[in-house]
């Protein structure tokens, strides 16, 4: 069977050049880890079925090195392929808690054991015997909705006191974990995900209950916030963290940083070490200047030259408008439309000077539509901006860019608010010249 089915993609493979199923490909930098417990015949199918669908794999058959897998490879899905009950519950309680890619069981399961890996984990069951074809659309089916709802290597949302951990939906307050409803749970993901942006009641209930809206469902609406604001402590009066604005929907209030997991973080935190030893270089190179653009300019070249960003731009503040310092790494068309920009919270630059905190985007957050327009004609990535705060005022901002799925995770927001402290000692209140004339 194994040998027909893999004759069959390979057909396939032929018809996607007419464009058959041109759409159906995950991106090409994420593994599928294929999980087993010993190299059989349906390793090798899977191997062979991937390799022509040009799907990067891996296959992993030592449970004890399936959580380092799930953690660093950073897979796009993963696969297990039946090898028994207990078997499969020890590699879901392994594997899970390291990856938030769909997790799926390739086998012929009765109902009770496909309801207790489901109960465990596992996102969904795909039974054997299917075509390639059929076995591979479902895969991707699943890595291409997850993709859509949460970047790859995000875990948490942090917003001050509150962390919400995807993964697990557990609400940490103050460190301490808060039970919430898995409506509470979307709810607040939702919101979280789209912070400082008003949303339509309509655009809430259609994602988190997925149901058409309607006056049951804004009620129900009200009565979810009503709750999740109690559990978070937060006064309908005097709002801190959710506010409903009247006629237009609600809005979360608090800057909301993505986190990537601990347990992958660890992998970079060496490389992290390594790079605040750079802030001393840094410190002895602003010493020699006192002009705040030749100090842009130091700043977006070290974290560029670093390797820590791919790219990097200054903004300062100027009366109402960010006006462009220094820049590394980006378009002459978003050089162009980013020169000078009003202080408009459509743009995530404007709404670091007023809050004085970071803003991080990514695939999965729609908010800011300024930046995004701007970035619409840039390579994708993961974008950080903070805030350069002299003598208590917030003077400038910087916006870093990382060309990868590789979000900033609290290592590198710690080392980024050192090097601006350093900037900060060495920023004057004498005019500056814009770099680019």
């Amino acid at each position: 069977m194994w040998g027909s089915e893999l004759r069959r993609v390979q057909r396939l493979v032929s018809e996607d050049m007419a464009g058959r199923i041109g759409h159906a490909r995950p991106v090409p930098d994420s593994v599928l880890l294929v999980l087993s417990r010993s190299e059989d015949e349906r390793v090798t199918w899977m191997q062979d079925a991937c390799e022509q669908w040009g799907w990067p794999s891996r296959v992993i058959t030592t449970t004890e090195r399936m959580q380092w897998a799930a953690s660093v490879l950073r897979p796009a899905a993963v696969v297990l392929l039946d090898g028994g009950k207990e078997w499969n519950i020890e590699v879901i309680e392994t594997v899970r808690p390291s990856t938030a890619a769909p997790m799926v069981i390739l086998g012929a399961l009765t109902a009770d054991r496909a309801l207790l890996a489901l109960r465990r984990g596992v996102d969904a069951i795909v039974p054997s015997g299917l075509s390639a074809e059929e076995t591979l659309a479902r895969i991707y089916a699943m890595i291409r909705r997850s993709t859509e709802i949460l970047a790859p290597s995000t875990r948490y949302l942090d917003a001050g006191p509150i962390r919400l951990d995807l993964w697990r939906s557990v609400l940490f307050l103050d460190g301490t974990p808060v039970h919430l409803t898995t409506i509470e749970i979307k709810l607040l993901a939702f919101l979280m995900r789209n912070a400082g942006t008003t949303l339509h009641p309509h655009r809430i209930i259609d994602h988190v209950w997925q149901q058409s809206h309607g006056v049951g469902g804004e009620n129900a609406l009200r009565i979810a916030v009503r709750r999740l604001r109690q559990k978070l402590r937060d006064d309908a009066r005097h709002p801190a963290v959710i506010e409903a604005v009247r006629g237009r929907g609600y809005r979360f209030l608090p800057t909301v940083v993505e986190v990537a997991d601990e347990a992958r973080a660890s992998s970079v935190r060496h490389e992290q070490v390594e790079l605040l030893d750079d802030i001393a270089s840094l410190a002895s190179k602003i010493a020699s200047h006192k002009d705040r653009r030749h100090i842009s300019a130091l700043l977006v070249e070290h974290l560029v030259a670093s390797g820590f960003a791919d790219a990097a731009a200054v903004h300062e503040v100027s009366g109402d408008h960010l006006v462009l310092r220094a820049h590394r790494g980006l378009s002459e068309g978003w050089i162009e439309s980013v020169r000078e920009v009003p202080l408009d919270e459509g743009y995530a630059t404007a709404r670091v000077v007023s809050a004085g905190e970071p803003v991080q985007l990514s695939a999965s957050v729609k908010s800011y539509r300024m930046t995004r327009a701007v970035l619409k004609g840039e390579d994708p990535g993961s974008y950080l901006f903070l805030p350069i705060e002299v003598s208590g005022e917030v003077r400038a901002c910087v916006g870093v860019v990382r060309r990868s799925s590789r979000n900033f995770d609290t290592g590198s927001l710690a080392y980024l608010r050192a090097a601006l402290a350093v900037i900060a000692a060495g920023w004057t209140p004498q005019s500056a010249q814009p770099l680019i004339e």
